[in-house]
């Protein structure tokens, strides 16, 4: 007679039971086999879950990501000129005022005796002839000579053009004396004091020859005031 399924049942706990009292190692192992697998199958399954959804976020751009910061507009630029840099001060800067007046004086001469006219270098046309407050004479009492009329006179080793107000008024004596004369026939430059205490030079470039009886001087003259 066939086992009823009620009877299959029932048969079925007492052969688990019949199992473990027989075989309780082998049970366990097999329990622990089963369950080995199913932890491993769970966390496969997460771990590839969390990869699909990495993958899935590197591909879509970020919802997050800023906006690219604005391009800041050109300065404008000024339109005032910068200043020009400070200039250094020249040789001319240095040297003090530039001359007032420059030319040849010619100065008359009168045999053996000093002339009585001069040129007189204040006023403002220089090289006018007088006889009062006259600045440079010629004298011709034993050779031809310049005499300086306001006593302040000083030879300078210095060209014409080299020397300026502040080195001829440094080098002229600080008090006037006699008139002092200047040889016509000593080549050189000479700084003076006019009469009206202005400042000025002389030089005499043209010497006349021992055996000429000349009748007047040119001697070339630079003014300051």
């Amino acid at each position: 007679m066939a086992d009823s399924p009620e009877g299959g049942a029932a048969r079925r706990p007492g052969a688990w039971r019949r199992a473990w009292s027989e075989h309780p190692a082998v049970i366990i192992a097999a329990l622990i086999t089963a369950i080995g697998a199913l932890a491993a199958a769970v966390v496969q399954g997460v771990n590839w879950m969390e990869r699909k959804q990495d993958d899935d976020s590197r591909a879509q751009p970020s919802v997050h990501s800023s906006p690219p910061a604005p391009t800041p507009p050109p300065q404008q630029t000024s339109s005032t000129p910068s200043p020009p840099p400070a200039r250094a001060p020249s040789d001319a800067d240095r040297a003090g005022p530039a001359p007032r007046w420059r030319g040849p004086v010619t100065l008359p001469l009168s045999l053996n005796v000093p002339s009585d006219v001069g040129a007189e270098l204040d006023g403002k046309g220089p090289g006018r002839l007088a006889g009062v407050d006259d600045d440079l004479r010629g004298d011709y009492s034993t050779t031809p000579a310049v005499l300086v009329m306001s006593g302040r006179a000083a030879e300078t080793g210095r060209d014409l053009d080299a020397l300026d107000a502040p080195t001829c008024e440094a080098s002229l004596p600080p008090l006037p004396g006699a008139p002092p004369a200047i040889s016509a026939y000593r080549e050189g430059t000479y700084c003076f004091a006019t009469s009206s205490g202005g400042v000025g030079a002389f030089s005499i470039t043209s010497p006349p020859a021992l055996s000429d009886i000349p009748d007047a001087l040119t001697v070339q003259v630079v003014l300051w005031e």
